[in-house]
């Protein structure tokens, strides 16, 4: 199926000129950046301000593992002058369009690249973690990368671009600071009744997690002995909270919780937002605040 998706973005990438956007973007004098998720769209409008269109391809609500790109997609990336993505197993498509990025004018940044990644292993088989954003340290990677090159692209705003990303830098190290004195010397085991996708953040904290799923798997339905599994380890570990991603249906955490009597909570992922968030205005910064409280009660 992706052999075939990549020949179908071959031939859209062939036949679809890569130009036409950068002339509009010399005619109003803003770059036109593409990403594929929340984290790398907020990080793209906190560093570029209004010196930058910033679009967004994944429908807000929508779970990124699904996600495959429309012609209207592929059309939109080809006529921007900076397309960021994920990358890796994430984003399998973006290589047909990387093979192909000296037809167009398009920059291609996948952020996987600029980062220390981790595998995960899930019977037996090893693959990265595409789940680098949930760490603050990756954060400030990825947000150094794209101020280096908005600031090659458009170095007239080099100074403006490397001022919001020091700016930023500084928020970034202040909600690490926050993480790193609320895991020093609180329980460092969480329980989570649903996919893991937060291996980025247990290992830049030294955090013990024990989950349904590793953070990628497409199963539905954990088996009877895992289900015991973590209501034996909250019951023997005393932990009082048991968490859920913000996609869940929160069956697992419902069961969990009336068996144990752990408060469940969500920890975001950050990966999609809701239309009513997005219209908000809503953050990176904010949804990770709001996780490192989420935390602080459940780390107790």
């Amino acid at each position: 199926m992706r052999k075939i998706l990549s020949f179908i973005l071959s031939i859209i990438i062939l036949v679809i000129p890569g130009c036409a956007g950068n002339d509009e973007t010399t005619q109003n004098n803003k770059l036109k950046i593409v990403t594929t998720i929340f984290p790398l769209y907020d990080f793209a409008k906190q560093i570029a301000g209004d010196r930058a269109e910033v679009d967004m391809l994944l429908p807000t609500g929508r779970e990124a593992h699904s996600y495959e790109p429309t012609v209207q997609d592929i059309i939109k990336i080809n006529e921007s002058d900076l397309f960021i993505n994920i990358g890796g197993s994430a984003d399998p498509w973006v290589e047909a369009i990387s093979k192909d990025e000296n037809k167009s004018n398009t920059r291609i940044m996948s952020a996987i690249n600029v980062v220390d990644t981790i595998k995960e292993n899930h019977h037996d088989i090893y693959s990265v973690d595409e789940h680098i954003w949930t760490s603050p340290e990756n954060a400030e990677d990825i947000i150094e990368a794209i101020a280096n090159l908005l600031a090659q692209m458009d170095p007239k705003n080099k100074d403006f671009y490397e001022k919001n990303e020091e700016i930023y830098s500084n928020k970034l190290d202040k909600l690490d600071e926050k993480f790193e004195r609320l895991t020093k010397n609180n329980n460092k085991k969480i329980v989570f009744a649903d996919r893991f996708p937060f291996k980025y953040l247990a290992e830049e904290y030294n955090l013990e997690y024990f989950s349904a799923f590793p953070g990628c798997s497409s199963e539905s339905e954990p088996s009877a002995a895992t289900i015991s599994q973590l209501i034996e380890t909250i019951k023997n570990e005393n932990i009082n909270v048991v968490f859920y991603t913000e996609t869940s249906n929160q069956k697992l955490a419902d069961t969990i919780s009336g068996e144990t009597g752990a408060k469940k909570l969500m920890l975001h992922s950050c990966h999609s937002v809701t239309d009513e968030q997005l219209k908000k205005g809503i953050t990176y910064l904010e949804l990770m605040e709001n996780n490192y409280q989420s935390l602080k009660e459940g780390l107790k």
